[in-house]
């Protein structure tokens, strides 16, 4: 009889796309591992300003958890998301400062793996080592404060994702809605990280809206914009059953950023001063030279994946400026949020150079001058001393604390309130707090002439700085209610001039550690 005629099978891969596809897979696990080990010597320093104040606010939040006591975080108040907020109450519940750390370390190896599957599906696997080593070099970089855990890493890391799942989702037509609902998630995620990061869904809408030409917006914008409604529906579900009130979490999240730019356009010279720091942060972290390749890689990415992956490329690179420009405060660590699609974008640029010699070259000129920015501040934060100033006054107060004491640091040092471990008096923790708030002055002036007053005050700095107490109510309030406990590093530690305990001496810095 006649033979069956049976299946052919799926041809195997071919010996050169597996080798490199294992090398890519190997770039990517030793960039992740460096990524790790350029982040140790930093991940037991004292935690610094915002931080420790996230911490601070967030250890507050998650002990508040499932009570509903009207306040905004525990009785905290801070201008950020419940998502990051819960997140970094968790990390520090569960391993302290330590696990805070750890979170930057997250955010950074993320960024690593992520940047590099990006780069490989635009650029081809050639291009993914130079995605690891520029992401590498930018998110341990001093001068972006990629060392430590800012809240923009993991935001990043996140628009990431949203950035790898929409490329994909553009060259596969076996998407299905439930795809772009998960984008949808994953970019109003990014923004309950931090309000700035608008590019998580600039990147998914404007994906959405090239896909719906071909698929119909019923399969893909709609399903989108129900992921980005789900978690805003679960956070104004949180506002309304447990926490502030959507109105008062709406000023928290952008009312008291227009607040604040106002209070900071007060002062231009204030004003100037933030955009020469993010300038120098710029420059010592080699953005500018990565600028011309940035810019190249855009145009190499229309040409050869055609001018719709090229426009979502673009809503990246656009909506992440906007969102570094527009903060206001002008931080470096602000700049983090440009370094995944530079990176994507710089080394399809650099691989795509005509000879190795030239692609080794331009690679090593960049991660050259980011070194050089990089090592005054790897000298300078290698040493735990740097922040043993503010941790040997926080000591000051928690080596005498008892149980019901309260803590008040004029005008707020975020990172002394937490290592103190004394609950705070007030629910601001930053400076421009005070300046910003409608009464919150006036609220202080009333709780230091209050029997309600704090136990220990922290005159971290003069009561009059910034333009606060300028009748000198609070000075005097203070001057007749208080006195000294201790000096550290020329900061005054006072007590309640009511309280007769005995304090126990503690250790002060020596110092440099004062000059920090």
């Amino acid at each position: 009889g006649a033979r069956g005629v049976a299946a052919a099978p799926a041809p195997a891969p071919a010996p050169d796309s597996q080798r490199a596809t294992r090398a890519t897979r190997a770039w990517i696990a030793g960039s992740v591992l460096v990524a790790i080990l350029l982040r140790l010597p930093f991940l037991t320093t004292p935690l610094r300003l915002d931080e420790g104040g996230l911490a601070l606010v967030g250890r507050a939040f998650v002990e508040a958890a499932g009570r509903a006591d009207g306040s905004i975080y525990g009785g905290q108040w801070i201008d950020r998301p419940p998502l990051l907020i819960a997140v970094y109450g968790i990390a520090q519940v569960l391993a302290g400062a330590v696990g805070v750390r750890v979170l930057g370390t997250i955010g950074a190896v993320a960024i690593v793996a992520l940047t590099a599957r990006v780069t490989g599906t635009l650029g081809g696997r050639r291009a993914a080592p130079f995605a690891c080593i520029v992401a590498v070099a930018l998110t341990s970089s001093p001068a972006l404060s990629g060392s430590f855990a800012y809240p923009e890493m993991l935001a990043a890391a996140v628009v990431t994702w949203v950035a790898l799942r929409c490329l994909r989702t553009l060259g596969d037509a076996g998407h299905v809605p439930r795809d772009w609902f998960v984008i949808g998630l994953l970019g109003c995620a990014a923004l309950l990280l931090k309000q700035s990061f608008l590019d998580g869904i600039a990147v998914g809408a404007t994906t959405a809206v090239i896909a719906a030409r071909r698929a119909g917006w019923r399969s893909t914008l709609a399903p989108f914009v129900a992921g980005v409604a789900a978690p805003v529906a679960a956070v104004l579900a949180w506002a309304v059953t447990l926490g502030p009130g959507v109105r008062a979490l709406a000023y928290a999240l952008f009312g008291f950023r227009i607040a604040a730019a106002q209070a900071l356009r007060a002062s231009s010279t204030l004003q100037v001063v933030r955009l020469h720091r993010l300038e120098g942060a710029a420059m010592d972290g080699g953005l500018p030279l990565l600028l011309p390749a940035t810019l190249m890689g855009l145009v190499l990415v229309a040409r050869r994946r055609g001018p719709a992956v090229a426009v979502v490329c673009g809503a990246w690179l656009a909506a992440g400026t906007a969102g570094v420009l527009g903060g206001g405060y002008y931080w470096g660590h602000y700049l983090l949020q440009l370094v995944p699609v530079l990176a994507v974008l710089a080394a399809i640029a650099l691989a795509a150079l005509p000879r190795p010699s030239l692609r080794a070259a331009a690679l090593v000129g960049i991660v050259a001058v980011v070194a050089a920015g990089a090592a005054p501040g790897f000298r300078r934060h290698h040493i735990h001393a740097q922040q043993a100033y503010v941790t040997s006054v926080a000591n000051a107060v928690s080596a005498n604390r008892r149980a019901g004491d309260k803590l008040l640091v004029l005008h707020a040092r975020a990172n002394l309130a937490y290592y103190a471990g004394v609950r705070p008096a007030t629910p601001y923790q930053w400076t421009l707090m005070y300046t910003a708030i409608p009464g919150a002055e006036q609220r202080l002036d009333e709780l230091l002439a209050s029997p309600r007053r704090p136990t220990w005050i922290v005159r971290w700095k003069p009561e009059q700085q910034l333009g606060l107490d300028r009748d000198g109510r609070a000075r005097a309030l203070i001057t007749a209610n208080y006195r000294l406990a201790t000096v550290v590093c020329g900061t005054q530690v006072l007590l309640r001039a009511d309280d007769g305990r005995e304090l126990l001496p503690v250790p002060h810095p020596d110092g440099h550690a004062c000059r920090a």
